[in-house]
């Protein structure tokens, strides 16, 4: 799956082929680099949730080296998760 930028593009846009609830992907992967990529935009579920992506990805060590998750319905934001350190965790 991170094997490159092209395979997990392929591996992002295919998500409403393998999950009935998703109702639309915006999530563009693109290349920032020979090995590094990012992935950015949202993924729209039924009941009005949203989840908004944001991914910077190292292809050549196979890992994310940033993420940070959203998720809202509406205005609300329901709920977050990122990968900076937060001190009252």
């Amino acid at each position: 799956m991170l094997s490159g930028a092209a395979q997990y593009a392929q591996f992002v846009y295919s998500v409403p082929q393998r999950h009935a609830s998703v109702q639309q992907v915006s999530v563009r992967v693109f290349p920032t680099g020979p090995r590094q990529g990012r992935a950015e935009g949202e993924i729209e579920f039924g009941g009005g949730l949203v989840l908004k992506v944001a991914e910077r990805i190292d292809f050549g060590n196979r890992c994310f080296t940033y993420y940070g998750y959203m998720v809202r319905r509406g205005a609300e934001i329901l709920y977050w998760y990122d990968s900076q350190p937060h001190p009252d965790n």
